[in-house]
């Protein structure tokens, strides 16, 4: 793993101004920044948001934008007026990720009900035509719906796509939590890797817990091993979520234990 293609997560300042959380990742240490997809960060909505000064900002800390977390996708399992202005929104994260250098963007699939299935599978296909075209990646993140958080459905979503450009952004911990073997998950779907988002959790005597970067039960190591055994070119980003320690100095000390692991 080039610990140069490690990427932090806004999500644990998503309370805070988008300046705030772009300082924040970048005093932990990292280069590359995973932005999550609504406002007070980044938004499609201009009314809530200077997206120029965003980039600019980025920029100047030195921070290189690597993956747009939109919620793009959603309206396509609804009727004709949703799909289209689902269909626009899309075409518009895309063109900005395109411009701004970011690899990927996050998706959603739809109403994540494995009914929608054959509605959405088409509107992600010519989808993922056009961010082929503008060099961008489309993920739908494991998380824990009913395409999203089970095997046999991601699998027909991404094979019904086909696309080089379309598959799933990879948390093994959301997959963990669901109940779904992330070693067999990746191994599935490896062909099918937009992006990747890294976090650790264990169950124990009280159910599933979110824990630091290496005390859980997700092996880090081998996720990144066999990522690279398959060619993932993609970022993984480091998406801290536990109360404690805060934010600034959790993500600074999961970089540092990046570092000692991928360095």
């Amino acid at each position: 793993m080039d610990i140069h293609r490690l990427s932090g997560c806004t999500y644990p300042f998503r309370d805070r101004p988008w300046a705030e959380a772009l300082e924040k990742v970048r005093r932990a240490g990292f280069t590359r920044v995973d932005l999550l997809g609504r406002a007070p960060h980044f938004s499609l909505d201009s009314a809530e948001g200077d997206l120029e000064a965003l980039w600019a900002f980025a920029q100047s800390l030195g921070l290189h934008i690597a993956n747009l977390g939109t919620y793009v996708g959603r309206g396509f399992a609804g009727d004709a007026a949703a799909q289209q202005a689902e269909w626009e929104a899309l075409c518009r994260a895309v063109d900005i990720a395109a411009r701004w250098g970011a690899r990927s963007i996050r998706v959603v699939p739809g109403n994540d009900d494995p009914a929608c299935l054959g509605q959405i599978i088409p509107w992600f296909r010519k989808a993922a035509a056009y961010a082929q075209a503008c060099g961008v990646y489309l993920g739908f993140e494991t998380h824990g719906g009913g395409i999203s958080g089970a095997l046999e459905p991601m699998q027909a979503l991404v094979e019904g796509v086909a696309s080089p450009h379309f598959g799933i952004l990879y948390d093994p911990c959301n997959l963990m939590r669901g109940g779904v073997d992330y070693r067999a998950a990746l191994w599935a779907l490896r062909g099918h890797i937009a992006h990747v988002h890294l976090k650790d959790g264990a169950f124990g005597r009280e159910g599933f817990q979110l824990t630091m970067l290496g005390e859980g039960q997700i092996d880090a190591r081998w996720v990144a091993e066999m990522l690279d055994a398959w060619g993932y070119q993609g970022d993984i980003a480091l998406e801290y979520e536990l109360a404690s320690p805060p934010p600034e100095e959790g993500l600074a000390q999961w970089y540092a234990y990046a570092e000692r692991l991928w360095g």
